[in-house]
């Protein structure tokens, strides 16, 4: 809930959007915060966020968060990097480490449940392992933008708002044919997750692999859509490679269709 929090605050900013803003508004968010929870206790944290740094479009957010039941992690979020003279590659790591006290895991190994894949759809909501161990995923993800649509001719939107609201500069929305209109996206994400579980049952498992998608985004304010669509369709592979439990696949498609209603 808290990491939720925290990534909601700068939502608007994490868009690729050069949003006006209200003469002295801040682009740093600096917030202390105290929460209580079953894995953490009483437990108090600070989140520090920066919008339009290192550049206009990018966003960087980081945390930390230490509790009386022994449990703390900590994270670090980016949206929208680029490389010197890789104007059309954007980047967006997480990484998240964390060592956790009686963390209930949907992972196999309960006896209880000898013959029951733990989290499936059909798997029993009691079928987990507790104990203590850390839990740490890192992901990056390569974003480039294509040379269609409104992405033919402008790398960064230039949005211009009024109270929130876009009155010009969309980047989507005009047509249902994406080498006309909205920014696409071919993506490459490596990811890596690993969990240990320290207590009646010892657990470990990890995962690693890339997902690979294709987004168009017609929408014509990503932070605030008002007409347009998006669609992303998506492969998602664990080659069993890198101590990983084991290989699957998973394939993704979604589509989302915006409609106004008028102010």
């Amino acid at each position: 809930m808290v990491l939720a929090v925290l990534l909601c605050a700068p939502g608007a900013a994490f868009a690729q959007a050069d949003a006006e803003e209200s003469e002295g508004a801040s682009n740093v968010l600096s917030v202390p915060f105290a929460f209580h929870n079953e894995n953490f206790g009483g437990a108090v944290g600070y989140a520090y966020g920066a919008v339009g740094f290192p550049e206009r479009q990018s966003a960087l957010i980081g945390s930390v968060m230490a509790g009386t039941q022994g449990s703390a992690m900590g994270f670090l979020i980016g949206q929208d990097l680029r490389l010197p003279g890789m104007s059309r590659l954007f980047i967006d790591p997480i990484a998240s480490v964390g060592y956790f006290s009686d963390n209930e895991s949907y992972i196999d190994g309960n006896p209880s449940f000898p013959n029951e894949r733990a989290g499936s759809n059909d798997s029993d909501k009691d079928n987990f392992v507790e104990g203590d161990g850390l839990d740490n995923f890192f992901r990056v993800n390569f974003k480039y933008l294509l040379p269609i649509g409104h992405g033919r001719d402008q790398i960064i939107p230039d949005y211009q708002l009024d109270r929130g609201l876009l009155i010009s500069g969309a980047s989507g929305g005009d047509s249902f044919n994406p080498f006309e209109s909205g920014r696409t996206f071919a993506e490459l994400r490596t990811f890596y997750r690993s969990q240990e579980i320290d207590g009646d049952v010892d657990e470990e498992t990890q995962t690693n692999g890339i997902d690979l998608t294709l987004f168009w985004d017609n929408r014509d304010f990503p932070a605030n859509p008002s007409t347009g669509n998006g669609l992303t369709l998506a492969v998602s592979r664990d080659f069993g490679a890198f101590d990983s439990d084991e290989s699957w696949t998973i394939l993704q498609a979604e589509y989302d269709q915006y409609f106004s209603f008028g102010e």
